[in-house]
């Protein structure tokens, strides 16, 4: 994903919210600080009285909505993520059975599918940052049972959830922050933003920002969270035992069962503090304009998880990852201005190039593919004899007679790869047909006449393709854009557009002379008309696509 200019905002953790301290009506994002992390940034409710949307059983409570898109900070990713789990839990604390290996499974199965666009991991993947491309490239480091006994000074004291669950021991973050370093430098783990370690907690240990109540803590005003030390940089996320309270941080179906400890109600927990350190690994890299970050867009939505693939009512499963299944939150897609469970995939498409002779000069043709959720950034092509070629239209020399299978693959802007292929016949050229047989003596053979100045050397280069930009501004009639794209760039343009508003609104496809301009007719969706109608002017929508530079463009109704 093109990254936008960076701004600067005084952003630090991002919390799953459970519940809220009560603020006047209106109020913006509360900022505290911590004694280890410095500033704490979440989102109060917006009054007292009002009910929380998309978390059960909590009412009097709400949280606002974000306001995306994402934008870009100026800070790093993760390209790759190496994860750790640090079940923390001493003499006198112990998770419930099937609980320490279900979350080892689990981060094992993540890695397995790695590279896959498949599941929710693929969605963080289209954001870059100030050190490259984020990526859905993980793996498994291991974990650990670490037995060191709590602190007992310098944290914050035991305290009661908000629906009376009792926390005989509270960390602050502080003594987390410090226990990962501790436990890092024991095991010989790496530091910096390839690795993140998941701090474990069993029931009955709670935990705070700072060494007070009133700081901020789990199952009062978060569920988990993510930040990062330093000297070294470690990446990490406190994992709390999410079950203590179903209403506030549970998820509702458990396609893996209740004998683990309701173990699915954390994994959604953690599924979303991952995707934000991938996105947002030091606080400064992927949040909207009022902090939230990709998993916090899609917190108390209007649909959190969305469709389910499988499972019955209360085990409902809506991932599959390496074959074993979850119910995790969406995430948020720039790609399609959506919460999205995972990456549509591009398609891939070979026109039939006709009757191929050799020496003759191809022009292969992937316009018909279409983009997936993350566009199509390149193509690259085999062409079955050793040669390879890259672009919409390439061009292509066959030296002899047969049979070649050809392969088509386009990659997506998260760096996912789709392919296709199809056979080609080369045949011998019309009249040159087999030595041999019976039948008359050939003539004399006749004078050579002159040989045609060729008009194309085979030899010759395919041009780039060019790059179609449309205008700022596009009339509506009747429900459909009158969309200017110019074709900018050595070569033809082609491709297709999309337009986004929260979803789909409209998509067509487009071919433009180098240097040519087209009013391009893109239909709008049902929801694209309402959405134009109800907007009271102009409806600001994200252009994306193929061959065709992203950017916002104001859709107007024409008068």
């Amino acid at each position: 994903m093109k990254r936008p200019n960076p701004c600067l905002y005084p952003v630090s953790l991002f919390l799953i919210l459970a519940a809220l301290a009560v603020l006047p009506a209106g109020a913006t994002a509360v900022v505290t600080s911590t004694t280890a992390a410095g500033r704490v940034s979440y989102l109060p409710m917006e009054g007292a009285g009002s009910k929380l949307q998309g978390l059960r059983g909590t009412a009097g409570l709400t949280v606002p909505s974000g306001s995306p898109p994402l934008e870009w900070h100026g800070g790093p990713v993760m390209p790759s993520q190496e994860a750790f789990a640090i079940f923390w839990a001493p003499s006198g604390y112990s998770f419930p059975s099937g609980y320490e290996a279900g979350i080892t499974e689990y981060l094992e199965n993540v890695a397995a599918d790695s590279g896959h666009s498949t599941n929710v991991y693929s969605v963080s993947a289209q954001y870059e940052g100030s050190n490259g491309h984020a990526s859905y490239e993980d793996s498994f480091g291991g974990s650990v049972l670490d037995t060191h006994a709590y602190p007992s000074t310098g944290t914050c004291p035991a305290y009661e959830g908000f629906n009376g669950a009792e926390y005989t021991a509270c960390l602050s973050d502080a003594k987390i922050q410090a226990e990962v370093q501790t436990v890092r430098g024991e095991q010989s783990w790496p530091s910096g933003t390839g690795a993140e370690y998941y701090v474990v907690l069993p029931p009955e240990v709670g935990s705070c920002f700072g060494t007070t109540v009133g700081s901020g803590c789990f199952d009062k005003e978060f569920c988990a969270y993510h930040s990062f030390a330093s000297s070294p940089t470690a990446i990490y996320a406190n994992i709390s035992y999410s079950p203590e309270d179903p209403s506030g941080c549970g998820v509702g179906e458990y396609p893996n069962g209740h004998a683990n400890g309701n173990l699915d109600d954390t994994l959604s927990s953690l599924s979303h503090e991952a995707n934000e350190s991938i996105t947002d690994p030091l606080l400064n890299a992927w949040f909207d304009k009022k902090g939230f970050e990709d998993g916090d867009e899609c917190r108390n939505s209007s649909d959190d998880y969305g469709p389910a693939l499988g499972g019955s009512a209360g085990a409902l499963f809506n991932e599959s990852i390496d074959g074993a299944h979850y119910y995790l939150q969406q995430e948020w897609s720039n790609d399609i201005n959506n919460c999205a469970q995972r990456v549509g995939p591009a398609k891939p498409a070979i026109a039939n190039p006709g009757t191929i002779t050799p020496g003759q000069v191809v022009e292969f043709n992937g316009s018909g593919s279409v983009p997936g959720d993350g566009g199509i950034v390149s193509y690259k092509w085999e062409f079955g004899d050793g040669g390879t070629g890259s672009g919409v239209h390439p061009l292509h020399t066959y030296a002899a007679v047969g049979a070649y299978t050809v392969t088509l693959t386009v990659t997506d802007d998260g760096g996912f790869a789709y392919s296709t292929s199809r056979k080609v016949e080369v045949v011998p050229p019309e009249g040159g047909g087999k030595e041999g047989g019976g039948g008359e003596k050939p003539g004399p053979t006749p004078s050579p006449s002159p040989s045609p100045v060729p008009t194309s050397s085979p030899a010759a280069q395919p041009v780039a393709p060019g790059i179609a930009v449309a205008a700022a501004r596009a009339k509506v009639k009747s429900g459909i854009v009158l969309l200017k794209l110019t074709c900018k760039g050595g070569g033809a343009c082609s491709g297709a557009v999309k337009l986004l508003d929260r979803g789909l609104i409209g998509h067509a496809r487009f071919r433009i002379g180098a240097g040519k301009s087209v009013t391009l007719h893109v239909k709008l969706t049902r929801s694209g008309v309402t959405l134009l109608s109800s907007s009271g002017g102009a409806l600001q929508v994200s252009l994306s696509g193929t061959g065709v530079r992203h950017r916002s463009v104001a859709l107007v109704p024409a008068a």
